[in-house]
């Protein structure tokens, strides 16, 4: 069997070989059709209005920085674990939306057009809060991933509250909010990068993918003549892999 590996979270890799961009990389990557098919539709049908509400670059601000901490979350809670997947991302985008709800409570509703708006603010909001609750009860499965879920929930909250602070009514909650959240931000990333870098440590055999997926099928899947014969991205395009 032939497995090719691509840039998934692998904290061994992370820590002992510097390669930090696979704190962003499996946001790319998925497990399966179904995998993909699911996140990949949620993203169309709401992804795609909060792209449209709030600008690409504040999107994909949202999107990249959640992901990237729903991932630094995920490498410290589960170090001997590999995981792919745009879910904490996700996760992140509506946690972003609910940031700027709150932002935009204190809104005058003086108009018709105001009124109009706070009801569709109104009824994102429970459907954030559903949606939320909802990938909060799948995570319940044991295959899933919770902390990049976390993380990536968390961090979509407070680069939210960084990103539309400035649009808050009052002056002071504008700074209060957009402070916070800036300052926030930058701590669990500087924190969780030294605590991963410091505290945290790995199986080797995550170094050696063949080893790894060989151990693993074995002992989950009970199949004892499994082979695997790893290829990584570099040697798919003729480059030197003596680094693994």
């Amino acid at each position: 069997m032939s497995y090719l590996t691509g840039e998934q979270k692998n904290t061994y890799l992370i820590i002992n070989k510097g390669e930090w961009w696979r704190l962003l990389t499996p946001i790319l990557l998925h497990v399966g059709v179904l995998h993909i098919f699911v996140n990949v539709t949620i993203q169309m049908l709401r992804g795609v209005l909060f792209e449209r509400e709030w600008g690409s670059l504040h999107w994909v601000i949202i999107y990249l920085v959640s992901g990237a901490e729903g991932n630094l979350l995920s490498a410290i809670y589960f170090p001997n674990t590999l995981s792919v997947g745009s879910s904490g991302a996700m996760c992140g985008l509506f946690g972003a939306k609910l940031a700027e709800i709150v932002c935009r409570t204190f809104e005058k509703t003086n108009t018709g057009q105001k009124k109009l708006a706070y009801r569709i603010r109104k009824d994102q909001c429970k459907e954030a809060i559903f949606l939320i609750l909802a990938v909060a009860a799948f995570c319940l499965s044991p295959m899933i991933d919770w902390a990049s879920h976390l993380g990536g929930l968390v961090g979509g909250v407070f680069i939210g509250f960084a990103l539309f602070g400035p649009s808050c009514y009052y002056c002071a909650f504008a700074i209060i909010f957009t402070l916070g959240g800036w300052a926030v931000t930058t701590f669990f990333f500087s924190f969780g990068i030294k605590y991963l870098s410091t505290q945290v440590e790995a199986d080797e055999d995550l170094g050696d993918f063949c080893t790894y997926f060989t151990e693993y099928i074995t002992e989950y899947r009970d199949i004892d003549d499994y082979q695997c014969v790893c290829k990584t991205w570099g040697s798919v395009f003729g480059v030197s892999d003596n680094d693994y």
